[in-house]
This record gives C-alpha cells, structure tokens and sequence, in this order.
C-alpha cells in the first residue's frame, strides 16, 4: 500500500523516407502536370496499407512511410513515354532514405 512504482515506455520508429522526384524533357508539360501515385504495404505487425498521390515537383516530395514494400505508378498524360530510375519500387525499411526519380520525355511529332 501507498508504493509508488515507475514504467518505462520505449517507442521505436519504424519509419523509412521516400522522396519522389519529377523530371519533364522536352514538350510544353511541367512536373506540376503529373501526378505520382503510391501504394504502400505495411509489414504485418503494422497492419496497415497506404495508397495515395503527390503532384510532381522537380524539387522532390519526400514521403515517411511506415516500413514495408512499396510502388510508385504516375498516371499517364498523352503525348510523354515515362520512366523511372532509382528506387521506385521496392523495400523500405525503418532509417532507410531512398529516391525514385520519374521521367516524361515527350514524344517526337509527325510531320
């Protein structure tokens, strides 16, 4: 009776960065025209899923996403072939910093 005891609580992050770029080449599009989306798969423990979108910056849009695996898809615009460099899909686990670049080129014109 009348003890007065202490608890400990610990909270460990389980988050990882993703930062999503946006590069346009050639055409009269700008990254701002394209969206980017996600979709996000949580490890079990977590339970949870996340999907989503970001409007395209040439500047980069960095996401904290919980660990997981993880699929970056743009919606596509006519006229541009897209393409994606570095990691845009994949694992992301806590402390991790990983970069997807997503390119447009436009496409050539027929005389």
């Amino acid at each position: 009776q009348g003890e007065t005891k202490t608890c400990t609580v610990t909270n460990t992050a389980y988050f990882g960065t993703l930062i999503i770029n946006k590069q346009v080449v050639g055409g009269t599009a700008s990254p701002s025209d394209f969206s980017i989306g996600y979709f996000l798969e949580c490890d079990p423990q977590f339970g949870c899923n996340n999907s989503g979108g970001v409007q395209g910056n040439e500047f980069g849009e960095a996401l904290l996403f919980v660990q997981g695996t993880y699929q970056i898809e743009e919606r596509p615009i006519p006229g541009y072939t897209v393409s994606y460099f570095g990691d845009c899909s994949g694992r992301l686990n806590a402390g991790d910093i990983k970069t997807c670049t997503v390119v447009n080129t436009a496409n050539p014109t027929a005389n």
